[in-house]
């Protein structure tokens, strides 16, 4: 067999810059969601190969496809980047309101990455549109009224305010943070990236948008409906990777000079260690079985005589 280092100074390691990780991970991003795009058209808009399974598997617009679980695992990583960021802060011996503040956006973004997948939006919003359509209208109020004669979705009247307001309060948070390292700017494409592919869901909620859309500039309806709503998701995963640059920006400065060791464990002998007390038994017993074979063999020892 051959042979394994016996301590930790001797096993395997691999050194990773933490600035040099952190543009990897966004260029990692930008080219998967090149990749997400060039396959939606190849596969899903194009139909190349024919099969239903395969043009579901691949577009971007729908749940459970390849592209939205990138979009998916896209905030999570925005959310666990953030995560780090908070044990960096303690580690430094940072306040409580230094790095709560991280955390808060840290659980935001893994909310977020939750409720991309599981359309946890799209299904409460629906819920509340529904009890509010039961109101009668005499009893609906003036506020309830109104939001009802909005042509959209129900999520943009229910939900999308509060979102609104998480992304105004996460704005001021980071701007503090942020803007001494120039790494604002990445959250000001981000936000605006978010805010235009709200704007697309509402108007994609207005019965008879793309239709009339697609009269007026001369194209089939499917085209300018998918392209619409590929737009709109581009534009959430542009993003979150907006995002995740600034994230990692920051994290890489916290941790200059740091390095992101991952080391192999050393081998283990399989023979588990023995505490002094299990020593001792075992001690005793041995003694204690060393003497009665002592006496057997001195009983037995006349008889072999005769």
């Amino acid at each position: 067999m051959p042979d394994r280092p016996s301590s930790l100074d001797e096993a395997p390691v691999l050194d990773v810059a933490t600035a040099r990780f952190a543009r990897r991970i966004v260029d990692a991003c930008v080219l998967a969601i090149a990749v997400c795009v060039v396959l939606d058209f190849a596969f899903t808009y194009s139909n190349w190969l024919g099969e239903p399974e395969v043009r579901v598997m691949f577009d971007i617009t729908r749940e459970g496809s390849v592209p939205s679980w990138f979009s998916s695992s896209q905030l999570v990583a925005a959310g666990l980047v953030c995560a780090v960021i908070v044990a960096a802060l303690r580690a430094r011996g940072a306040g409580l309101r230094e790095w709560a503040g991280w955390a808060g956006v840290a659980a935001f973004f893994c909310f977020m990455g939750i409720d991309d997948a599981a359309e946890i939006h799209e299904r409460l919003g629906t819920l509340l549109g529904r009890e509010a359509v039961a109101v009668p209208v005499d009893e609906r109020g003036a506020a309830l009224g109104t939001v009802l004669t909005v042509p959209t979705y129900f999520w943009q009247l229910f939900i999308a305010p509060l979102f609104v307001l998480a992304g105004v309060v996460i704005t001021a948070f980071l701007w503090r943070r942020l803007r001494p390292h120039g790494l604002f700017r990445h959250v000001a494409v981000g936000m605006a990236c978010f805010a235009l592919a709200i704007a697309f869901d509402f108007v994609e909620g207005i019965d008879g948008f793309y239709a009339n859309a697609a009269a007026v500039w001369h194209l089939e309806e499917y085209t300018v409906n998918h392209y619409g709503r590929v737009l709109e998701e581009t534009l959430e995963m542009i993003g979150t990777t907006s995002f995740l640059a600034a994230f990692t920006g920051y994290l890489a400065w916290r941790t200059r000079g740091w390095t992101l060791r991952l080391q192999v464990a050393p081998h283990v002998a399989t023979e588990p260690a023995r505490s002094a007390e299990a020593e001792a038994v075992i001690g005793a017993a041995t003694a204690i079985a060393a003497g009665q074979v002592a006496d057997g063999v001195e009983s037995a020892a006349p008889d072999a005589r005769a």
